[in-house]
């Protein structure tokens, strides 16, 4: 390290040395690998034993993780030395949480293949195998294999009653709403028709209603018009004694006086009133026909002024 040539040779000199331990880690790397090649062949044979010493249509279950009551597991049960045979538990329905195989056959090899509802681990009908069951399969009990797992076999003829009762409850049940519908329907057929005769009748009452209020409106009014022409017939009479008592000039105008209109062709009507044709008014065109009302004052002559009940003057020529 004195900065000089000769230390400089020596650091270069130094550089080969590292060089050639290098290799001799490397040597130590294919050591460390034999193990794990040994036991992935150790592991081979045994999988390749275990193959040839299975039976026909045994089952190797995959589902080694989250262990639940329908996971098979060939390794424990390999490990483990052959389970002696349990007798199967009968019961009505499948326990809490354990998987219920329907239309199910026990194979050769102790397994069960079938349908399965109700697991974790598979969808709603899938088909599946078990692995070997510790007992024989009964309808109606829980089994179990040898991994643990565990399965409710359904019984086939309760299966049968139970859907047969289900038909006939539906059966019954769909008999029960027709003939509720059908009571329905004739409680509103009947309904509606004793509406229909309830508005038959009020409809009837009010035409009969309507029939009397216009009897009794043509019965008033004929009886106010009598009254009024008997009020009038007595007013003509008292109009004509009143005319009769007032003094008329003896002498007739030849002519009309002046704002008096004449009436020509004129006629006593037998009311008191005259008809004839006017002229000189300002009311009427000229030579049209008109009936004066009632006259109450004046003669009914030629050449005479006659006067009515409102005060109108005629001149009758």
């Amino acid at each position: 390290f004195g900065g000089n040539k000769a230390d400089g040779k020596t650091t270069q000199n130094v550089a080969p040395v590292a060089k050639k331990a290098a290799p001799v880690t490397k040597k130590t790397a294919p050591v460390a690998k034999k193990p794990a090649q040994k036991e992935v062949s150790e592991k081979a044979k045994q999988a390749e034993q275990t193959l040839r010493q299975s039976k026909p249509r045994s089952t190797i279950s995959l589902f080694g993780l989250g262990k639940s009551d329908d996971d098979d597991s060939p390794v424990s049960a390999k490990a483990a030395s052959p389970p002696a045979p349990v007798k199967p538990q009968l019961m009505s329905a499948a326990p809490r949480g354990v998987p219920t195989i329907r239309k199910w056959k026990q194979n050769r090899d102790k397994s069960v293949s079938g349908t399965i509802f109700g697991s974790r681990n598979f969808q709603e009908g899938d088909f599946i195998t078990t692995s070997a069951i510790l007992s024989n399969a009964l309808g109606g009990s829980l089994v179990q294999t040898a991994s643990g797992s565990r399965y409710y076999l359904e019984d086939p003829k309760a299966a049968a009653a139970a859907e047969q009762q289900k038909k006939s409850l539906a059966a019954e049940r769909a008999k029960v709403q027709a003939n509720d519908a059908t009571k329905n329907k004739k409680e509103e057929a009947a309904k509606a028709k004793a509406t229909a005769a309830a508005e038959k009748i009020k409809a009837a009452e009010a035409a009969k209603l309507a029939k009397e209020q216009e009897a009794n409106a043509k019965a008033k009014a004929a009886a106010e018009a009598k009254a009024s022409k008997a009020k009038q017939a007595q007013e003509a009479t008292s109009q004509a004694k009143a005319r009769a008592s007032i003094p008329l000039p003896k002498v007739a105008p030849a002519v009309a006086p002046k704002g008096v209109p004449t009436l020509t062709k004129w006629k006593q009507n037998r009311d008191g009133s005259v008809t004839g044709s006017i002229t000189g008014s300002e009311a009427f065109e000229k030579g049209m026909k008109i009936t004066t009302s009632p006259i109450a004052n004046g003669e009914f002559k030629a050449g005479s002024v006659v006067q009515t009940e409102s005060g109108s003057r005629y001149f009758l020529n």
